[in-house]
């Protein structure tokens, strides 16, 4: 895979081109005076790939240049991106041209007109660099949304711009923007390759299994829902037709679902114009005439109900009356229940004359018996007289249940139609109810045996690759990638002699930044000290980087652009002549400075690196890698002779 840059080109307003040539797969120095463009270069690149912002500073080169634009290399030709520069008090502009081809010729301005907005170059690029469609999902309870992978996230590792190649805070480009380090952290598993193409296409393939199963399980469940345990809905349906004059309302209710079926095909069949009864004589009167019959019953029914539990109580209390006084009239065995009418009851002895007490004792305690046999043999009678009145009672109000579901809908539909004119239009929206109950309607016993047997299927498939992209395994690929990158990156570190290197350093995705494990715990870059460090970190980390990336063909542009990473030993406010013509060998700093091109060379492997530079290092080796100087004062990114107007 190659993605490099060839040319990076400005047009001027006044339509004439000025175009800087670089070398691919190798070391690319731009040297020269503070204030000649240099950083410009690194804001045109990232703005020409499909930046929102264009971030080319306000000055000289804004008010000169119409057009920015670069020529690429990739695996499949050339292409050719020109971006217009935004009008004044604009940030962006989406007029772009994109041109892809072989040998491309640089066109001329006039040439340049849109023919692409930022979308389309955001998609062209993304599928020139062979990107496949990566969406990265949020866990379950975070509330960002899916992103895709494209470009724009692969460029996070492709930059270094002054402000950020001696940050000690922020390792990668545009990290110090919101949700930026969020989308690096969720993306770079994927440039890494610890997601693989078999990942993603199962992860995919799991998206459609899912989906699969739950339109079945929804099949599965209304279908269960139309059949329920009852016809209501259906008899519900069937009123609505009624009160519209779709059937007569003289036709009973159907008891099976063949019948109910039968009942909603042939009245779908009519003709809505000729079949419409009179709108005045509406099942809903009837129902409620009904509702009214029924309620009535039910109170009936009711007090005789309760007149037959309250006679139960009311005689269980008088036979336990009775029971008591017939005990008391035999206690204690004072007289017999035969005595003789001239008989004493105490000492049985014969009596002349009949004692009125006597009579009237017994004859108290005979009428008691009496009663307590009636009151006995009652009980069985009434216990079977209430049960049939609580039967009577429980079948009045399923009746009224279901003539209360009838109203309900009926009422419901008589409001939904109220808006209509007449009768027919009535009609046509209860024939369109009808007609999609019947759709999904079961017919007859359906035996879903066949839907549920598929549901568990798909559920075992879901399961099983579930199992092969847990979670866990990618950790422990993502881990592992890091791994080896993190061994490179000491390795490095040694090589230039950055402060801990003595020590294992480690990439950490977690908090995007480089981690030294001392022997004293873990050494983060912030809390380490200096700005050589520092630049020193960001070097070896995104060589590290692209030299994984080109090993293992990854999506991602083959190149690197450092804005001054000498600033750490040259400060901006050194003097040209003294950054240039510095060649004290003993100095420490140029040592240094030596040091890190040297090794920034020697790790330059099948990609490209750009180098926007303030020191010039008189050396053959280092003279070698330089495309343009810009130290005598005329020459600069944009010509002096654009300016003469000015």
């Amino acid at each position: 895979m190659i993605f490099q840059i060839i040319n990076i080109v400005v047009y001027g307003t006044n339509k004439e081109k000025r175009s800087i040539e670089l070398k691919p797969n190798c070391v690319n120095v731009i040297t020269g005076q503070s204030k000649t463009g240099k950083s410009a270069l690194t804001h045109i690149v990232d703005y020409c790939l499909g930046r929102k912002e264009c971030n080319v500073p306000a000055g000289v080169i804004r008010k000169n240049v119409a057009w920015y634009a670069i020529k690429l290399q990739t695996s499949t030709g050339e292409i050719f991106i020109a971006r217009k520069n935004p009008d004044v008090g604009k940030e962006s502009s989406e007029d772009i041209y994109f041109v892809r081809g072989s040998d491309i010729v640089l066109p001329e301005a006039k040439a340049l007109v849109k023919n692409a907005n930022l979308e389309t170059l955001n998609t062209l690029l993304s599928q020139s660099l062979g990107i496949v469609d990566y969406s990265h999902e949020p866990k379950p309870g975070q509330t960002r949304k899916t992103g895709n992978a494209d470009i724009g996230k692969a460029l996070f590792y492709c930059f270094q711009e002054q402000s950020e190649v001696d940050d000690q805070k922020f390792l990668f480009h545009r990290q110090g923007e919101p949700f930026i380090p969020q989308s690096i952290k969720d993306y770079l598993p994927f440039f890494l390759g610890a997601i693989t193409d078999d990942y993603i296409q199962g992860k995919e393939e799991l998206r459609k299994l899912k989906r699969k199963l739950k339109v079945l399980e929804g099949k599965i469940l209304e279908n269960e829902r139309l059949r329920g345990n009852n016809f209501e809905q259906a008899y519900a349906l069937i009123n609505e037709a009624k009160d519209v004059g779709l059937i007569p309302l003289s036709v009973a209710l159907p008891e099976t679902w063949q019948e109910i079926g039968s009942m909603l095909t042939e009245t779908l069949s009519k003709n809505v114009e000729n079949e419409v009864g009179d709108p005045s004589e509406t099942l809903l009167n009837k129902l409620f005439d009904k509702q009214h019959v029924l309620r009535s019953k039910y109170r009936a029914a009711s007090e005789e109900l309760s007149s037959y539990i309250n006679f139960k109580k009311t005689s269980g209390g008088y036979g336990n009356e009775l029971k008591e006084q017939n005990a008391r009239l035999e206690s204690i065995g004072l007289f017999s229940a035969d005595i003789e009418e001239h008989t004493c009851p105490l000492c049985s002895s014969a009596l002349q004359v009949e004692i009125p007490a006597v009579g009237a004792i017994k004859a108290s305690l005979a009428l008691t018996k009496h009663q307590l046999e009636a009151v006995t043999n009652e009980t069985p009678h009434l216990d079977k007289l209430i049960h049939a009145a609580e039967e009577a009672c429980g079948q009045i109000k399923i009746e009224m249940a279901e003539v209360k579901t009838s109203i309900i809908s009926l009422q419901k539909t008589n409001e939904r139609l109220s808006a209509f004119r007449d009768q027919n239009a009535r009609a046509a929206m209860v024939k369109g109810r009808l007609s999609l109950y019947l759709e999904h309607m079961p017919e007859g016993e359906v035996d879903f045996s066949s839907e549920i047997k598929e549901a568990d299927m798909l559920k075992q498939q879901i399961l099983k690759l579930e199992e092969e992209l847990d979670d866990d395994a990618l950790a422990e690929k993502i881990s592992s990638a890091l791994s080896v990158i993190s061994s490179k990156i000491t390795t490095l570190a040694q090589r230039l002699g950055i402060e801990h290197s003595d020590s294992p350093m480690r990439l950490d995705l977690k908090k995007l930044t480089v981690v030294a494990d001392t022997e004293d715990g873990p050494i983060p870059m912030p809390k380490m000290g200096s700005g050589e460090t520092w630049v020193g970190l960001h070097l070896v980390t995104h060589l590290s980087l692209h030299n994984w990336f080109v090993k293992k063909s990854r999506p991602v542009p083959q190149f690197l652009f450092l804005d001054q990473p000498s600033q750490a030993y040259f400060p901006p406010d050194a003097s040209a002549e003294t950054v240039k013509n510095e060649t004290d060998t003993g100095n420490p700093d140029r040592q240094s400075v030596i040091k890190m091109f040297q090794l920034v060379v020697a790790e330059t492997h099948n990609f490209q690196v750009v180098i926007t530079e303030h020191a010039d290092i008189q050396e053959d080796w280092f003279q070698n890698l330089v495309r343009e100087k810009w130290w005598d004062g005329q020459t600069k990114l944009i010509p002096m002779d654009w300016l003469e107007d000015e």
